[in-house]
């Protein structure tokens, strides 16, 4: 039975990982094409992946449209992933090392120009895509 709770982790990390490559996807098109605010970039990729992913999104674009407490993007989805850790929403499934890339990403969006910025989440891509693959 342990097995089967452990291969069920795994593939529930799997599938929520492939959400968030998704909604780097969508979040790459929004700050590269359209020039979107970053709040309305982050509800608009959560939207495109859905799931827990949607949820951390929505938040973390809530804590950046509150704005007036200059509040970081990193500060704001390191709020909303501690908030759905804890079991605020839907719980995740993501392991500690996803959840730093996502922080890492977090760093480096709004800080930057938008070029900047697209590369930094190409590099999110790519390291979920790789941990997708572990």
């Amino acid at each position: 039975m342990g097995g089967l709770a452990v291969a069920r982790c795994y593939r529930l990390r799997h599938e929520e990982l492939r959400t968030w490559v998704t909604a780097l996807a969508a979040l790459r098109t929004e700050v590269s094409f359209g020039r979107t605010r970053l709040p309305a970039a982050m509800r608009r990729a959560g939207r495109a992946a859905g799931g827990a992913c949607e949820t951390v999104l929505t938040r973390a674009a809530d804590g950046l449209e509150r704005g007036g407490d200059g509040r970081t993007p990193r500060e704001c989805l390191s709020d909303a992933l501690r908030t759905m850790a804890k079991g605020g929403g839907q719980a995740t499934h993501l392991w500690d090392e996803d959840i730093d890339i996502l922080l890492a990403l977090g760093e480096a969006l709004g800080s930057s120009g938008p070029d900047d910025q697209v590369r930094h989440i190409m590099l999110a891509s790519w390291c979920a895509i790789r941990s997708e693959a572990s």
